[in-house]
């Protein structure tokens, strides 16, 4: 008797924490698909190799929010690049006004992330695109490796 007392508290105790560990996956899980902000969008004519989706993006190099989704232009020849900023730096609509985005790589190991800093006049203009975006754009420029790319292929021409 004592032997299926024993079986079912053993049962009971695993069940519960069988339970609580999904409870916990589910809670942790749903914490990203909950998280509130405002989505923008960038749009880049270049690799976007090593930007991966839930990479950070950085204002002045202040994480201010992730990218959501990256994926191909309406137009099929930009990439797409859907930012979520946070709550906490998204109550001014106009914050990104005079803005542009770049790629940038973390270091050596080839993780890149969103570079968002003020327009500059060497930034030059900000080309218009032939679709209608789903969210407020920020203007993007060259990453500094297309720069240095295109810049030994000026020289070496």
């Amino acid at each position: 008797m004592a032997s299926a007392r024993v079986n079912f508290s053993v049962g009971l105790f695993m069940t519960a924490g069988l339970g609580l560990a999904t409870l916990a996956i589910i809670w942790l899980g749903m914490t990203s698909f909950l998280r509130k902000g405002e989505l923008y969008v960038t749009y880049f004519d270049e690799s976007v190799q090593g930007l991966n989706v839930d990479s950070p993006v950085k204002y002045r190099g202040v994480p201010v929010g992730r990218v959501q989704a990256i994926r191909i232009a309406p137009d099929y020849h930009l990439i797409e690049v859907v930012i979520l900023v946070d709550d906490e730096h998204a109550d001014d609509e106009m914050r990104f006004a005079d803005s542009v985005a770049a790629i940038s790589n973390v270091g050596i190991t080839g993780a890149m992330f969103v570079e968002i800093d003020k327009r500059t006049p060497l930034d030059g203009p900000t080309p218009a695109l032939d679709f209608t975006p789903e969210y407020p754009v920020i203007a993007s420029k060259p990453s500094d490796i297309r720069k240095l790319f295109r810049e030994i292929h000026d020289i070496a021409a």
